[in-house]
């Protein structure tokens, strides 16, 4: 008896190995909410290989509070809405949204992206004073914090709700990244600027880029490794830029 209840103890269920393929498969099938089809898919690598890719219905994220830490997302094929429980969003403020991942960006200038269902998460080069040069104020770093001087020159600690006036408006992907985050390249906006920003996996580092617009720009598009920009009077950039 008591080695049996040894052995119990002992044993652990590889679930990764466990299921045959063809009741993976089948399980898969049953599940009606895209957002556990894709769990699945994130569990390993080897189930990752049979269960086949999910297409998401178009979702529009409901308005967030970085101070929470749930997003609200509205189906707009059925009408519903999903709730997520997303701790890694916390404090966070959300700068762009590409191919399934959220751009986020925290006071600390830390920016990454992240995959709201599967929990994916890559690091993107953090705000730097290159960064903060293309702003329209001065903004400077002490000891981690950024301080920003407005223009009659009182210095203020730069809000989480500042962050995408001072720095990135938006960051958009040119690809989706794959699981181990390789082949993408991220293009960012800033809040006031002429200039853009990208930077390709395992760069340390953003480079600028001039658009050779006379306005701040104010939309950005990319098609086909293309990167299309846009500024306030609604003059395009000729420019094209192959990364």
């Amino acid at each position: 008896m008591a080695s049996q209840t040894s052995m119990k103890k002992n044993y652990k269920l590889d679930w990764s190995s466990g299921l045959p393929d063809e009741i993976l498969e089948k399980i898969f099938k049953i599940l009606p909410s895209p957002i556990d089809r894709t769990t699945i898919r994130s569990i390993c690598e080897s189930w990752r290989s049979i269960v086949p890719s999910v297409r998401f219905p178009p979702l529009l994220m409901l308005p967030f509070d970085p101070h929470n830490d749930t997003l609200l997302f509205y189906s707009l094929c059925d009408k519903s809405r999903i709730t997520l429980h997303l701790p890694e969003a916390h404090n966070k403020v959300i700068c762009g949204s590409s191919h399934g991942f959220l751009a986020l960006v925290d006071e600390t200038g830390v920016v990454s992206l992240l995959n709201p269902f599967t929990k994916f998460q890559i690091n993107l080069p953090p705000v730097d004073e290159k960064i903060a040069s293309t702003s329209i104020y001065k903004v400077i770093n002490q000891d981690g914090h950024w301080i920003k001087y407005d223009f009659d020159g009182a210095p203020s600690p730069l809000t989480k709700f500042e962050l995408t006036e001072v720095f990135f408006k938006e960051i958009i992907l040119l690809s989706p990244p794959k699981y181990d985050g390789d082949n993408f390249v991220a293009v960012g906006v800033f809040g006031c600027s002429d200039q853009i920003a990208f930077c390709k996996k395992g760069e340390p580092t953003w480079t600028l880029l001039d658009t050779m617009l006379s306005c701040n720009i104010r939309s950005i598009a990319c098609y086909q490794d293309k990167i299309f920009v846009m500024d306030y009077v609604g003059e395009m950039s000729m420019k094209i830029w192959l990364l």
